[in-house]
């Protein structure tokens, strides 16, 4: 059976994906996606590093690498999260700033579309990526996204 709910813990690779409830559009404007990965930025990069990540009207992609725990400790105190000086909140940590960027863009979103509710399927979906072939076949699967759903005809037509 497929854990598409992992724990994430440091130092791990991760295929974290989610998308909109009701087949709504997470990216209404051109200006939406940019403004979600400056949110992401803002979240997730102090936290993870990004192999690869797919954007499309009503969902994504993103192939990230957390980061070890000395680095999330630093992140944590830096936030002034409540358990800092615990390395057995790392994940608790992570799962928190996942929601917050999420929770973020929503807000920002609802203010934008006036529109109101949950924007995004909860909780957000991700497999723990274990193996080098898995690798390999994720972030062409990521790459090919685009092109599985009709948005263009090849990769190399790909916007980056």
């Amino acid at each position: 059976m497929k854990d598409y709910k992992a724990l994430l813990t440091t130092d791990s690779d991760y295929h974290i994906f989610n998308r909109a409830v009701g087949g709504e559009k997470i990216f209404a404007i051109p200006e939406n996606y940019s403004y979600f990965l400056l949110l992401f930025e803002k979240y997730i990069v102090p936290l993870a590093d990004v192999f690869c990540y797919c954007l499309l009207p009503n969902h994504f992609h993103f192939f990230i690498r957390t980061k070890d725990g000395q680095t999330l400790g630093e992140e944590m105190k830096r936030l002034d999260y409540k358990h800092a000086d615990s390395e057995a909140q790392n994940p608790a940590f992570i799962l928190q700033q996942f929601s917050n960027f999420f929770n973020a863009y929503t807000k920002a979103l609802n203010k934008q579309q006036h529109r109101k509710g949950k924007l995004f399927m909860e909780p957000f979906n991700r497999r723990c990526v274990t193996t080098p072939e898995y690798h390999i076949k994720l972030i062409h699967y990521i790459h090919a996204n685009p092109v599985h759903h009709g948005f263009c005809k090849s990769v190399d037509q790909l916007v980056v």
